[in-house]
């Protein structure tokens, strides 16, 4: 199916709000994510580029770590022991990343952390949206609760 799910999650850290929505279709029934749109308020954006770059590898990364960063361990030890083993994401798995900062005059907040935490809550939401969407938020709430900042998921088709 070509049918596009798309998935809303805002966090708060480090005195900056970050809103992600993630464009995700089904590719033979595996979730490929081809888009996010990302609006952060850090503050006065100092340098523009180095910002812009510090967001797309929050999110990259936190795509990266979702869907294929399994690390299993078997009597303590882990399973992988090198990057053969223990999955990365790859350039050709990345989607595209818009970027948008809100203009204001209030100081320079933290950047690098509040783009990753986002990825897994919307991702999941995406990939089971529809019959199971009340069992991912119900899931993630238990997990996850309000110790890791303040977020919502919101579903849309």
């Amino acid at each position: 199916t070509n049918e596009v799910y798309q998935g809303f999650a805002a966090y708060y850290c480090h005195n900056t709000h970050v809103a992600e929505v993630a464009d995700i279709v089904l590719d033979n029934g595996n979730p490929v994510v081809k888009k996010v749109t990302v609006a952060v308020d850090c503050g006065i954006v100092v340098n523009p580029l180095g910002a812009q770059n510090q967001v797309v590898g929050g999110v990259i990364d936190g795509i990266g770590h979702a869907m294929y960063g399994e690390l299993t361990f078997e009597n303590g030890m882990p399973q992988a022991n090198n990057f053969g083993a223990y999955n990365l994401i790859r350039m050709n798995q990345t989607p595209q990343v818009d970027v948008h900062f809100v203009k204001n005059d209030i100081a320079p907040t933290g950047l690098g952390e509040p783009t990753l935490p986002p990825v897994r809550r919307r991702g999941c939401q995406c990939y089971l949206q529809g019959h199971w969407q009340a069992i991912v938020q119900a899931t993630l709430y238990q997990e996850y609760g309000n110790r890791s900042g303040n977020w919502l998921i919101i579903a849309s088709n």
